[in-house]
């Protein structure tokens, strides 16, 4: 999947978004599955948030996490195709946007900010640039969840995101490491 859509970013960001679509319409998203330990972070930590999702999708954890009393839901997806089946949900709490992580640029604070299993698709300056606004944007006590697939390999994204402040929460096994970190 990521070859294909690194073909594709070559193209700017049209290109960018046409390999994402492609790949959304092709079912290589985990649509619909999250795994226990994800739902449980938010459900731990999402009561009475203003939550921000990047790599939100089709919207497949926001549908799962309706109950938790959150103040607002923003999902944020570079895939037009999945941010217009997310915006689906009919909860007035709930919003989605299409924009790729690296322009995105917070239109004010929030509480919760939730990566899973996306931050390492950028490379290594674009995941510093983001992580950088993304935690100057969050509001005092933020918090962030962050998932990471083959721990191992990604043993530099998941230093960048160490770095971001204190660890609260560190989960998960080698095949996929889950973070809580606190804003400083």
């Amino acid at each position: 999947m990521v070859k294909i859509v690194g073909i594709f970013r070559r193209l700017g960001p049209i290109g960018e978004r046409f390999g994402w679509n492609r790949e959304f319409e092709r079912g290589a998203w985990f649509s619909g599955e999250r795994t226990a330990i994800m739902l449980q972070l938010v459900e731990q930590y999402g009561a009475n948030r203003r939550i921000v999702e990047l790599g939100c999708g089709d919207g497949s954890l926001a549908r799962r996490v309706v109950h938790v009393p959150h103040t607002s839901y923003l999902g944020i997806d570079v895939a037009d195709r999945a941010t217009a089946t997310a915006s689906e949900i009919n909860d007035p709490r709930y919003s989605f946007r299409t924009c790729s992580m690296q322009n995105w640029h917070p239109d004010g604070a929030f509480d919760l900010l939730i990566m899973e299993e996306c931050l390492y698709y950028l490379g290594a300056k674009a995941q510093d640039a983001l992580l950088e606004r993304a935690f100057a944007a969050m509001a005092p006590g933020g918090i962030a969840i962050f998932s990471v697939r083959d721990a191992e390999k990604q043993k530099l994204t998941l230093d960048r995101i160490r770095r971001q402040g204190p660890i609260v929460q560190e989960c998960g096994e080698t095949y996929r490491k889950y973070l809580v970190v606190a804003r400083e």
